[in-house]
């Protein structure tokens, strides 16, 4: 079961509203199906809307700091098995780099800076990024594997994937504090490697999204707009249910209404002031 202890501080109220332009009175609490306070994930970090880059040490901390219990993480592999953290397939564009993740060695992509940031800020792989946190068994992270289709060699690439992320997992101790997401034939690479992690089906595209992750799987994976029936129809079939990824209070807000075990959001701000479970002592260098 998935369970997290939730400890927050509360300043001064006036000093609250001069900060954060008004202050919301509404509140909830946040408790979940299986008894345990929902998880709030970061999206990549602080979400897309933040000044740094996702999947970055420099989204990630901030995002932790505030209150998240951790942050979902896309992550690829590259041509030499190391887990990259970012998004896309290709390096040009958001970075000084050209090419494709897969086809180059981690030693050249560790070098590739990202041009938007106002400060240098390096591509990350899931180790380093890992290797910085001193707390790193109190968090949580989600890891959205972004899979190459089509390959020659597709399911030596797939069982790949998931060895790498076997290994980092039982390098850090993390078995049973990451997730993994990812459709049936990749997860059931990880059931047949023996992996302890829990599996959340991808199942947005899904007619019936409880159907097929149940006696499976811990979980689903599916976009905010998942009807409350069909939470509680995943609750009662034993799966937790993750929601991704609410961009504002209102989706936000939404998402803890209908029964969300766990959210993966873009405004993990205003989430964690809804929960009260903001820490507003956190000052941002």
């Amino acid at each position: 079961m998935i369970k997290r202890l939730c400890e927050w501080r509360m300043g001064p109220l006036v000093f609250l509203c001069l900060l954060y332009g008004g202050c919301k009175e509404e509140h909830l609490e946040g408790d979940t199906y299986f008894g345990g306070k929902v998880m709030v994930l970061g999206h990549g970090g602080m979400g897309l809307g933040y000044i740094m880059p996702e999947n970055t040490y420099e989204s990630v901390k901030p995002a932790v700091d505030i209150g998240c219990d951790g942050c979902e993480i896309d992550v690829q592999i590259s041509r030499d098995s190391v887990l990259v953290a970012y998004h896309d397939y290709d390096l040009p564009g958001k970075t000084s780099c050209v090419g494709r993740i897969i086809d180059f060695n981690w030693s050249a992509i560790r070098v590739c800076q990202y041009k938007s940031a106002p400060i240098l800020v390096q591509v990350y792989s899931l180790d380093d990024l890992f290797s910085r946190f001193d707390n790193l068994q109190d968090l949580y992270f989600s890891l959205d594997c972004k899979l190459e289709s089509g390959r020659a060699d597709q399911q030596e690439y797939e069982y790949r994937f998931m060895r790498a992320i076997k290994r980092l997992c039982e390098k850090y101790g993390m078995e049973d504090h990451v997730m993994i997401e990812g459709t049936s034939p990749f997860l059931d690479k990880a059931i047949e490697l023996g992996m302890k992690n829990k599996l959340f089906l991808y199942t947005e595209n899904e007619p019936d999204p409880v159907a097929p992750a149940k006696n499976k799987y811990a979980g689903i994976l599916h976009n905010e707009h998942l009807p409350a029936e069909d939470i509680l129809r995943a609750h009662q079939n034993g799966l937790y249910v993750m929601l991704g990824a609410a961009g504002n209070y209102s989706e936000n807000k939404a998402c803890v209404e209908r029964g969300a075990d766990i959210i993966q959001s873009d405004d993990p701000r205003t989430l964690l002031r809804l929960l009260r479970r903001y820490n507003y002592e956190y000052v941002r260098p």
